[in-house]
């Protein structure tokens, strides 16, 4: 008789930090390395685009089974890095990060305020980043060829920017 997981009681959990390479975006890796190893993954944070993935992922089951899900995911050439230490403050780290890839996809998106916010305390965040920026692209403010804006619901809007 199979039992539900639910009924086996308490599993060793992991906590991972998974990014994702562009040609796996679009597959069920999850799953399958859920369906393959016998483990339960449960997805705490996950930012998709069309070029990259970055996940959150809580995962029980076995200690074998939790290292065979570990060696698949990197199999397929995901980086697997175990969450240590305070999950919560890892998260909220997370949230605040900008990970920055112009080789595989030229395209940074982050957030630079909410809509409670003044224009004034926006602007000052977008001069921030893009300061960041020029700083840190090989060509600096070359590299940088279009700015969108754009609300959680709203239409994006495109920003001028000066040479």
């Amino acid at each position: 008789m199979i039992k539900k997981a639910w009924e086996v009681g308490t599993m060793p959990k992991m906590w991972l930090h998974l990014i994702f390479p562009e040609e796996q975006i679009k597959k069920p890796v999850i799953y399958r390395m859920a369906i393959k190893h016998k483990v339960i993954p449960n997805i705490r944070r996950a930012n998709v685009t069309e070029k990259t993935g970055e996940m959150v992922l809580e995962l029980s089951g076995s200690k074998q089974n939790l290292e065979k899900a570990i060696n698949y995911l990197k199999r397929l050439k995901i980086k697997v890095e175990p969450i240590v230490g305070d999950v919560k403050k890892m998260i909220e780290s997370l949230k605040k990060s900008v990970r920055i890839r112009i080789k595989d996809a030229p395209v940074i998106q982050c957030a630079i305020g909410s809509e409670s916010m003044k224009d004034e305390e926006i602007e000052a965040n977008v001069i921030k980043i893009l300061k960041f920026l020029e700083e840190r692209l090989p060509k600096g403010k070359a590299n940088i060829k279009n700015i969108v804006i754009k609300l959680t619901m709203g239409k994006p809007v495109k920003v001028e920017v000066k040479k």
